[in-house]
Parts: structure tokens; sequence; C-alpha cells
């Protein structure tokens, strides 16, 4: 059974980037000579995951939450960061085309002025065959897939390829 936190969003809940916690900690890594990715959790996870107390759901607050991340990868790209991982466990799960909807526009508003950097979406514990189509055609720099736990993982490449421009892990 998964063991995790679970943010609570109330309606009135304003979402953005705040703190520096996560960029003092690559400045000192960086400081020292380690070259770090942040990695950080995906927001389509996140909003899934999340309990909603009000009348509000994930929708509502989807732009808000693009602009937390947009922010986030742009200061990361300013700092010279090459790497970036969102980790979307969520994705193994059973995904309708709804989500898949809801996916693409929260990547689409956070990988259209990426820059520079590089975007590592990481997966893992089982397949993303609901939606590998979807996530191998959205602008990610490279895809981290479940071999192990992804029993359909290495046939869904076999089927449907995977893009020449983008790196696997």
């Amino acid at each position: 059974r998964d063991h995790y936190i679970v943010p609570e969003i109330e309606d009135d809940t304003a979402i953005g980037l705040k703190g520096t916690k996560i960029f003092d900690e690559y400045d000192e890594a960086l400081s020292i000579g380690i070259k770090t990715k942040p990695v950080i959790a995906g927001p389509f996870t996140f909003l899934k995951l999340a309990r909603f107390t009000g009348s509000k759901n994930a929708s509502d607050f989807a732009d808000d939450l693009v602009n937390a991340y947009v922010t986030l990868v742009k200061e990361f790209e300013n700092k010279g960061t090459e790497w970036i991982q969102f980790d979307e466990p969520y994705l193994v799960r059973d995904i309708n085309d709804e989500d898949i909807e809801f996916l693409t526009k929260l990547y689409q508003g956070i990988l259209a002025g990426k820059g520079n950097i590089k975007v590592l979406l990481q997966t893992y514990y089982g397949d993303v065959r609901d939606v590998y189509e979807t996530l191998t055609a959205l602008p990610f720099d490279g895809i981290g897939l479940d071999f192990i736990e992804g029993k359909q993982t290495l046939s869904l490449i076999e089927k449907n390829g995977f893009p020449k421009d983008k790196i696997i892990s």
C-alpha cells in the first residue's frame, strides 16, 4: 500500500511557487562541484492525488499550478540547469480520455517556453499503456519508463516505437 502525504486543497487555496529551498539546495550542491538534476512531483500526480475539500476540483487549480511550474522551470533554466525531472507515478494507473486531455493541457502549458533546459518525465511502478502515445508526443526531452513492474512497457515500445529525439531511461 502506498503511503504519502495527501495535499488538501480548499476552494480559497492559492497555488504558487513559494520559498527558495529547492533553489538553495541546488546552489549549495553546485557550489561544491555537484551538478544535480532537480526532481519534483509532477503536476498531474499532484492534482490527481490531492483531496479537494470544497466545491472546486483539479481543473479549477490547473492554470495556477501550470504557472507555478513554469516559474520553477524558468528559474532552473536561468541557473543553467541541464535537466529537471518530473515524477508522475499516477500515470501507471488506469487513465481515461479526460485524464489524457488534462495531462496534455498541463504539460503543454509547462513545456511551451522551457527554453534550453531539458525535461525528463519519470514514471514507475507499472506501465503507461493508456497514455504512452500521448507521452511520446509531448515535448519532453526524456521519458523514464519502468521495465520491471511495467509488464507491457517493452511491447508498447515495440508496437509504437520511441521518438528518436528523446532519451529513454
